[in-house]
């Protein structure tokens, strides 16, 4: 009887580990291939079972080849396990696989449908039980020890690279498989095989005890498939199970036979029909008190990997700043993981620069700089994990602050710290569900952390700019209200030196034409000669006090412009009135016409200031005189389009260069190589065509130069408003708004 009951034990521990690992994860390929090997041996065990307890001699022979079908297949799901795990082998490829699955079904095939491997007879006594073997058993034989002990040979060459928790848990199913592999195959293959002792084999049937006790050591201590929460679940409900079987059977006992003893049939229905409403009514509430009370026991509770990597990264997003950032991030972390301690150490240019703990007290350690010198040679690492190190320096810095597991924090090129947590409130190691979160996590942190910094040196920068900027400001302001002084200072000088010198400089011109007139007497030719270039210095100089007075009424507002209706076709004809007599002295010839639009001759009214626009005119055809040539002609006309009226003052003279074309209009933009014609004429001040293009854009007007080039002349012309009260108005109000 006790036999059975190990046999039976042998059993659900090995069935309710494959249903464990199945549901845990059902869709990864290590724990489908440990499922499969457990399948395997379930079905060699329960085989086995019956072909040792049951009796009828067909049943026997059949269970007895289904038994070494499933011995096959444990052989092959054990291979295909180990190749798999924790990753496909470097060992082969993918087709070895599918090889050895082949050669598999061949064989087990071979087993059901023939006697080649298990003869059509059984020995069925009393004191022993047991199949004949064909003459093909020795090839069963070498499949399953060639399979098997492949399989651990594979883990063993894996051992060679494998590191951290990976490798302890090849370690343990290599032990646990070995010592399983070699039990099994001494009681079922070579004793019978090579001694004809058939005894031992019922003892077979515990060698998966071996297994499962190494494969259920390495899940408590190294995460092997991360099934301990399923592990605590099922405590709880054999726990519900046993309270509410013992309420059951109490209430049946008491109630029934001490309460109302010799009861009727019908009421000890009534009672168990009472009973099983309570414990309907009851079962849910004391499920759920016992989940929570065993998940308080084992601190289990579990999280959703993804929806928590969602409220970490919605964290990683609510703020820039480096400390509150960290402070919610590991006060999450801390709360889900339940862990003791946790910390983050950031380093900058080898130096410490941040160090946050939660959940320290005042006997809590804080980390050595030191110790973090000696945690960085591991920054390459994922992470740091104190069960898989080695005894030395290393692990007494985990020891003695208290640390369980070391994260790097990094990002692509830059390793920025480390995030450190202490032992979980449990007592356990970490799962593989927690490291997969961190591992997932932390460079995202580390990105995290990396732009928050940013962002603070750029607020910094900022706020620095922002005060540079206005203290610059505030010197501009002051260098430009000192400018602004010293620009009214000069505009002051200028207007009163300019008045002050243009009557003395009136007077002087007027004697010395008078002396050339020969009012004062008769003169010689060379006093003449002297006296006619004083005369046109004297001009040159009365010019040029006019034109910097003007420049110093426009540049301080002051210029002042009496605005009316005014007749260009009259002021033309004055200013050719005025340089006819000179013209004529200098040989040029002097024309003005109108020119036609639609068949109708312009209006040439405009509204602007009669004495200004004058000047524009004087200006412009003074230049003409003193850049053509004797025997040359200078054009004045007008014409009237879209809605302007175009005054051109066109000559045939010595042109203008296109590439100094642009600096006409330039504060003393003269030009100082041009080709003067008329050299006894007074030279220009640089001044003239910047006071008319002043004087023009004030009676929002425009104006420009045309010349094709050295000797082929040169035309320049200026548009104004035909004139309306409304156009008057309007200039009116635009002058009063810029003076």
């Amino acid at each position: 009887m006790s036999i059975i009951l190990i046999y039976l034990l042998s059993i659900v521990t090995t069935a309710t580990l494959g249903l464990v690992v199945f549901f845990q994860n059902p869709g990864n390929r290590i724990n489908k291939a440990f499922t499969f090997f457990i399948i395997s041996i379930l079905g060699w065990q329960l085989t086995l079972f019956g072909f040792y307890y049951i009796n009828h001699p067909t049943w026997v022979l059949l269970l007895g080849r289904i038994n070494f079908v499933f011995a096959e297949l444990i052989a092959l799901a054990l291979f295909v396990f180990c190749y798999v795990f924790p990753q496909q082998s470097k060992l082969g490829k993918q087709r070895h696989i599918y090889i050895i699955t082949s050669m598999t079904a061949l064989l087990a095939t071979i087993t059901m449908s023939s006697s080649l491997i298990v003869a059509d007879e059984i020995i069925l006594g009393p004191a022993e039980r047991a199949t004949v073997f064909g003459f093909l058993y020795p090839f069963f034989a070498f499949h399953f020890v060639l399979f098997t002990f492949g399989g651990v040979g594979v883990l063993l060459q894996k051992l060679k690279y494998l590191t951290g928790a990976h490798k302890y848990q090849a370690f343990y199913l290599v032990t646990g498989l070995s010592l399983a592999a070699v039990f099994g195959a001494i009681t079922n293959i070579f004793l019978p095989l090579l001694f004809g002792v058939y005894n031992w084999q019922q003892v077979g049937l515990l060698a998966p005890l071996i297994f499962v006790s190494f494969v259920s050591y390495s899940i408590i201590k190294h995460r092997l498939l991360d099934i301990r929460f399923l592990v605590a679940r099922t405590i709880s409900y054999s726990l519900l199970v046993f309270i509410l079987g013992s309420f059951y059977t109490a209430g049946l006992f008491f109630v029934g036979n001490l309460l109302i003893p010799g009861s009727t049939s019908r009421t000890d229905l009534v009672i168990s029909t009472i009973l099983a409403l309570i414990l309907a009514y009851t079962f849910h509430p004391m499920r759920r008190l016992l989940e929570k009370t065993t998940d308080n026991i084992f601190y289990k509770d579990r999280y959703d990997t993804e929806d928590l990597l969602k409220q970490l990264n919605g964290l990683l997003v609510s703020t820039y700043l480096v400390r509150t950032l960290l402070e919610n991030v590991l006060s999450l972390i801390q709360a889900k993981l339940k862990v003791s301690k946790i910390e983050v150490i950031l380093l900058k240019k080898q130096q410490l620069e941040l160090h946050l703990t939660m959940g320290e007290n005042e006997h809590t350690r804080m980390l050595a700089l030191e110790d973090v010198a000696l945690l960085k040679q591991y920054s390459d690492l994922k992470e740091i994990i104190f069960e898989e190190l080695e005894e030395g320096k290393i692990k007494d810095v985990f020891r003695e602050n208290n640390i369980k597991i070391i994260f790097p924090l990094k990002t692509k090129n830059t390793f920025i710290g480390f995030l450190l947590l202490g032992e979980k409130l449990s007592g356990d190691i970490y799962s593989d569900q927690d490291i997969k979160l961190l591992e997932l996590f932390s460079p995202e942190l580390s990105l995290a952390i990396q732009n928050a910094e940013a962002y603070a040196e750029i607020t910094q920068f900022n706020i620095t700019l922002r005060k540079k900027i206005a203290e610059a400001t505030k010197e501009l302001k002051g260098a430009n209200l000192k400018l602004k002084e010293l620009d009214k200072l000069k505009n002051d000088f200028l207007s009163v030196t300019s008045h002050e010198l243009r009557t003395p400089m009136t007077a002087i011109r007027s004697y010395l034409w008078m002396v050339l007139a020969g009012k004062g007497g008769k003169i010689t030719q060379k006093q003449k000669y002297y006296l006619e270039r004083s005369y046109i210095s004297t001009e040159r100089l009365i010019k040029l006090v006019n034109d910097m007075l003007n420049v110093s009424k426009i540049e301080s507002g002051n210029l002042n412009l009496e605005l009316n209706q005014v007749s260009l076709k009259g002021l033309c004809l004055e200013v050719i009135s005025e340089y006819k007599p000179r013209a004529e002295e200098l040989g040029i010839n002097f024309k003005f016409k109108l020119e036609l639009n639609q068949g109708k001759k312009p209006c040439c009214m405009v509204a602007g200031s009669a004495e200004k626009i004058k000047d524009v005119l004087t200006n412009l055809v003074g230049n003409s005189l003193k850049f053509t040539q004797k025997g040359g002609t200078i054009t004045l006309s007008l014409q009237e389009q879209d809605g302007q009226v175009i005054t051109q003052v066109k000559d045939t003279g010595a042109g203008i260069d296109q590439d100094k074309q642009k600096t006409l209009f330039q504060k003393f933009g003269f030009l100082r190589d041009s080709y003067q014609s008329n050299r006894d004429a007074s030279q220009g001040t640089g001044l003239g065509l910047y006071i008319c293009k002043t004087i023009i854009d004030l009676h929002q007007g425009k104006i420009w130069a045309e010349s094709a080039g050295k000797g082929k002349g040169s035309a320049f012309y200026f548009s104004l408003p035909v004139f309306s009260q409304k156009t008057l108005n309007a200039l009116n109000r635009k002058l009063a708004a810029t003076t």
